[in-house]
């Protein structure tokens, strides 16, 4: 089902290029994942990466029909010496590799490889490089890589963007849409605006949740 416009997704979370050259309005997860073939989403703990890059996901495949890309999720913190290939044709049981290939190539199933600074600690050189050579062997494929901004690779080339803390029209989206209750909301973002440290924490979608409880 389509969202109504009164719904909040953490897909909506503003991020902004890390190295653009011109300030420019923040883009969206939601937007950079439809308009890029290729990105690094960076940002704190807590930010909101996996759950934005999974429900981006889960709503493109609801939607799916024939002739559309499919996207599939492949959390690499399951990585192991097997290597990248290996991981990601384990995520298509229902595809042979030599079908699946071509399809990334194309763009026709869009990769989502989330969490790199969960790799393994004694593979994670080995897991960057792996990811690398994907990116250069499948120039016209989708792929999206996630991480913490303390694991930014620079070997990696895809324009990188990075989650920006949630301002107060975002906090009271937020709020809104988990009480389903505007009132409630307005009065708890009243409450942590009082306190400036509480305030501040409140900026991340997960520790604002956790406010909420």
């Amino acid at each position: 089902e389509r969202r109504q416009k009164s719904d909040f997704s953490l897909v909506d979370l503003e991020v902004e290029d890390l190295y653009a050259k011109t300030s420019a309005r923040p883009s969206t997860v939601d937007t950079i994942l439809k308009r890029k073939k290729q990105a690094l989403l960076l940002g704190d703990a807590g930010a909101g990466k996996s759950t934005s890059l999974l429900l981006w996901a889960n709503s493109i495949n609801r939607e799916w029909s024939f002739g559309k890309p499919w996207v599939r999720f492949v959390p690499l913190n399951r990585y192991s010496d097997r290597g990248l290939r290996a991981l990601i044709f384990e995520a298509f049981p229902e595809l042979r590799p030599i079908d699946l290939v071509p399809m990334i190539a194309d763009g026709k199933m869009i990769l989502i490889l989330d969490g790199l600074n969960e790799c393994p600690h004694g593979l994670y050189d080995d897991c960057v490089q792996g990811i690398k050579q994907l990116l250069s062997d499948n120039p016209n494929g989708k792929i999206f890589v996630s991480s913490r901004l303390s694991h930014d690779p620079a070997d990696l080339k895809p324009d990188r963007f990075v989650i920006r803390p949630m301002e107060q029209n975002l906090k009271a989206k937020f709020l809104t849409y988990k009480f389903q209750d505007s009132k409630r909301a307005e009065e708890l973002l009243e409450l942590i605006e009082k306190r400036p440290d509480t305030n501040q924490l409140s900026s991340n979608p997960v520790a604002l949740s956790m406010i909420a409880e």
